[in-house]
């Protein structure tokens, strides 16, 4: 069988010394002819019930193998799923724990305790010093958990009842309705209906007479006697950006008149 030399390819200039010694210690080990030789013979234990141990067995290049051949191992998985994260044979395993600082020589010590580590994933602190915590009997006050959340979307149907309000889908007149912010609603009204900002039938707001309680940001319609009032329900920065608004500059005038009695005219 001829041995192919990478360094015959190169050009004669680079066919150096140097190049032939490093080429023959990597390249040329890659690019041989495979020396392949057939051999025959068993894998696995040599004794237990139907084995023959006179059959001829493969001779393994150190008693670790032979003596383990085929022992299980340890397979672990991704957890939730069936995918293999990592395999290691017996061997590796006992090399495993002599690299850990185990006596990794004595494997029949290693795993012939009964006793196993158990985490049973508690707080240690209470566990240990249980004497330092208060204990509650019966447990902490149960927490009622709907099953459904606030809608972000509804349609109500409004109608009057003498001085009362009635709302499709909510018992009792005058309910509590709760909305979400950033959600949408709508209340179909067949008597005029106002949502406002403040209870009260004048439409503004006690404190500040001069400003309507029924301008609120986000409704659509309100007031209407007989139609659609929608609620488009505003985050909680929805109007953040009067927090900032630009400087006009300084004011150059002062009056005693309502904002109702100067708004819109020249």
């Amino acid at each position: 069988m001829a041995n192919i030399r990478s360094v015959d390819f190169l050009p004669e200039i680079f066919q150096t010394d140097a190049n032939k010694q490093f080429l023959a210690a990597t390249l040329d080990q890659l690019i041989q002819e495979p020396n392949f030789r057939k051999t025959q013979g068993f894998i696995g234990r040599t004794v237990g019930p139907g084995v023959d141990p006179n059959d001829k067995y493969v001779i393994e290049p150190t008693k670790t193998r032979t003596d383990y051949q085929l022992e299980p191992g340890i397979v672990s998985l991704v957890p939730d799923t069936d995918a293999i994260k990592n395999v290691i044979t017996y061997p590796g395993l006992n090399d495993a724990v002599t690299f850990q600082g185990g006596d990794g020589n004595r494997p029949d010590r290693l795993y012939s305790s009964e006793y196993y580590s158990w985490d049973p994933f508690v707080d240690f602190d209470i566990f240990i010093n249980f004497s330092q915590y208060y204990w509650i009997p019966a447990g902490p006050d149960a927490v009622d958990v709907a099953s459904t959340g606030i809608p972000t979307t509804d349609n109500f149907v409004v109608t009057t009842n003498g001085d009362s309000y009635n709302f499709s889908g909510i018992n009792g007149d005058n309910p509590v309705v709760t909305l979400v912010r950033g959600g949408s609603y709508t209340f179909q009204v067949i008597n005029q209906f106002y949502i406002q900002s403040a209870p009260g039938i004048a439409g503004v707001i006690p404190a500040t007479p001069n400003i309507s309680s029924r301008d609120v940001y986000g409704v659509t319609n309100n007031g209407t006697a007989s139609g659609t009032v929608v609620f488009n329900a505003p985050l909680k920065d929805a109007q953040s950006f009067y927090y900032n608004l630009t400087s006009i500059g300084t004011i150059d005038l002062v009056t005693e008149l309502a904002y109702d009695d100067i708004n819109g005219l020249l």
